[in-house]
């Protein structure tokens, strides 16, 4: 039957009142609510997350709802909790901030039913921006063709790249990740590379990764060109304990020589993109390679100022 033995997980930290969102559409899922069971871990929060949770959950008496609470450590020591205290034979991870539509459970589990004859499939789903969020020229190409989500670039049925492996709109059978060491590794403290870090894992060890985009989740994160050129200066920095680990993603992830060669030549860059966001939010695009050569410089610079220190053991508590 669809919708039996399923796991839905999700981490959050301080984003209650779009965690709710998330859980109301979850309690209006197509499958039953007796089918499937729905993990929150809260990453620490410092707002009113546990009430609300609470709330919801005494109000929500056929919803199948777990609160857990861990002190602050990141998405993946989060999500790695919440596969300890699930059962589900298939686990699908959201983000706090990823609204499912009403319909994608199901859309998941009836693609497994079809084509995870094996166990080794994973499936990413669609993530779009709310119809009602004003979006930017900028914002619209992250989306789809830019640096968060590759979507242009990607065919259903057709094998993925681990770095299309992205926990805010996933699923897989439990089969895929028994026998590992660890799941997610908790070295990665903040919500970039341990997703793409597992996928490299799961890789090499046979996973085949499809894109379904009809499992859409509605992404409520309003961000900026400047806001993701900060990210991108750390999502840099963090690629260096990406590379600690595995050395041999080094053409992939770029030397430190060739990145604080990119940096030496986009020096200055980061000027502006004060200017370069105004542009955008004022509606009007700037050229795509503009964008890139941006991003490029952000991230080279986060790379560049990475200090080494002692080999981090791979999948290390934090």
């Amino acid at each position: 039957m669809v919708g039996q033995g399923v796991s839905l997980i999700i981490p959050t930290h301080n984003r209650s009142s779009t965690l709710l969102r998330v859980l109301g559409a979850v309690q209006s899922q197509t499958v039953p609510q007796d089918s499937f069971e729905t993990v929150v871990v809260d990453d620490g929060s410092e707002d009113d997350t546990e009430a609300k949770v609470s709330e919801l959950k005494r109000a929500a008496s056929g919803m199948r709802l777990t609160y857990l609470r861990q002190q602050h450590r990141g998405p993946a020591a989060a999500r790695n909790a919440g596969l300890a205290a699930s059962t589900g034979s298939t686990v699908v991870l959201l983000g706090d901030d990823t609204i499912p539509s009403l319909d994608l459970l199901e859309q998941h589990l009836r693609y497994h039913e079809n084509h995870n004859r094996d166990g080794m499939l994973a499936v990413v789903g669609r993530v779009a921006w709310p119809i009602q969020m004003r979006t930017t020229p900028f914002v619209r190409f992250s989306g789809v063709a830019g640096p968060q989500f590759g979507y242009a670039c990607m065919k259903p049925k057709t094998p993925l790249p681990y770095k299309r492996f992205y926990t805010s709109n996933l699923s897989f059978r439990r089969t895929l990740i028994q026998g590992l060491d660890y799941v997610f590794d908790e070295d990665f403290t903040s919500a970039m590379w341990e997703d793409t870090e597992l996928g490299y894992r799961l890789a090499r060890r046979g996973m085949v990764l499809h894109y379904l985009p009809d499992a859409v989740v509605h992404h409520e994160h309003p961000t900026s060109l400047a806001a993701t050129y900060r990210r991108f200066v750390k999502i840099g920095e963090v690629s260096r304990v990406m590379l600690q680990k595995h050395p041999e993603l080094e053409p992939e992830i770029h030397s430190r020589r060739k990145l604080r060669l990119i940096h030496g030549l986009t020096f200055g860059l980061g000027a502006v993109v004060p200017l370069a966001d105004r542009i955008d939010s004022a509606g009007l695009p700037l050229p795509k390679a503009l964008y890139w050569l941006i991003l490029a410089a952000a991230y080279a610079r986060g790379a560049a100022r990475f200090r080494d220190g002692p080999p981090r053991a791979t999948g290390s508590r934090t």
